[in-house]
């Protein structure tokens, strides 16, 4: 995104439920962020979305 400032993570099921949400601070450049949850994801496809800034991105991702 190239963006500095307070980040919202959002992971989206493939039947459209959040199953995660976490705000994240950003920094300009590269930024790595570890995705953890006490319970495990099942297999399926999902939506990343990030938005802050006035700018928004989703990637698809994929569990096998």
């Amino acid at each position: 995104m190239g963006v500095k400032g307070e980040m919202q993570m959002s992971l989206i099921s493939s039947n459209g439920q959040e199953v995660f949400r976490e705000k994240v601070q950003a920094e300009t450049g590269r930024n790595t962020w570890r995705f953890s949850q006490k319970n495990p994801l099942p297999v399926g496809t999902y939506v990343l979305v990030i938005t802050g800034n006035k700018s928004r991105v989703s990637k698809k991702l994929y569990k096998s």
